[in-house]
């Protein structure tokens, strides 16, 4: 019935397979909604496939449409990294683009994996796999900033953040392509990754807090997507590893999430 909902009110209608951002639209509204908010009704139109017999089946086209959709913020050119990603907003002829932020690009690349394990969609792995090396690039590798290392929030100019939601999401999409491929350079750049968000932004509660900007400030607001993540990190580093402190710290972030 949300799903409903959605399509009802936001679907743009246009044969692009798009949304708008808010309903109802307001003046100076963009005529398509960001990358982000369309991405999670790529993700539900995903879920609602997975329903067993004729419920997901009933799905499928609308996943085709909004599989299209998703590719009108494709950004082939690449960013300020040279990896090609998603923009933030829809590129040309139907947008003028937008920055790439790689958490963005994360939710997309685990749709994407989502998507080979429900149907074995070779091009799916690979888009995910693509999106990965785009987070690499994103990694801070400058010595003299403080606490070097983690990944940038956004290519865009105005920030210089390293976000536990541009890291966690990261290590999560490199262990699920780790899972698949069994290649050790994903399991690798997801400890890395993981490693480097517990280190500077977990709290001793278990708690993370938002960012650190370069000079090492952590902006200490809690938010609970950022406490949600790390929880299946865990979960996944404990079903590669079969570590049991995985699970252990997993149910501590859950314990103090629940708190």
């Amino acid at each position: 019935a949300t799903y409903a909902a959605l399509q009802g009110y936001f679907a743009v209608g246009d044969g692009t397979g798009l949304m708008r951002e808010q309903f109802p639209a307001a003046v100076g509204d963009n005529p398509y909604s960001y990358e982000w908010p369309f991405s999670q009704v790529h993700v539900a139109a995903l879920d609602l496939t997975g329903m067993p017999g004729a419920r997901g089946a009933a799905h499928q086209a609308d996943l085709t449409v909004r599989k299209a959709g998703q590719e009108q913020y494709w950004n082939a050119a690449g960013g300020t990294t040279g990896k090609p990603g998603y923009a933030s907003g829809v590129v040309p002829p139907h947008g003028t683009g937008g920055d790439l932020f790689y958490d963005d690009n994360e939710w997309v690349g685990l749709a994407d994996v989502q998507t080979f394990l429900a149907s074995d969609d070779a091009t799916s792995l690979r888009r995910a796999q693509q999106i990965f090396r785009l987070v690499v690039s994103g990694w801070d590798t400058d010595p003299t900033h403080a606490k070097p290392g983690g990944v940038f929030w956004t290519q865009a100019s105005w920030s210089t953040d390293r976000n536990t939601v541009s890291n966690m999401p990261g290590a999560e999409l490199g262990l699920r392509l780790y899972q698949v491929t069994h290649d050790p350079y994903y399991l690798s750049w997801a400890t890395k990754m993981y490693n480097w968000t517990n280190r500077w932004l977990q709290r001793p509660d278990g708690l993370y807090a938002d960012h650190m900007a370069l000079d090492g400030t952590v902006e200490p607001t809690v938010w609970s997507y950022n406490q949600g993540v790390p929880v299946g990190v865990n979960v996944l580093f404990h079903e590669i590893t079969h570590d049991p402190k995985y699970l252990v710290e997993a149910q501590r972030i859950a314990a103090a999430s629940m708190r």
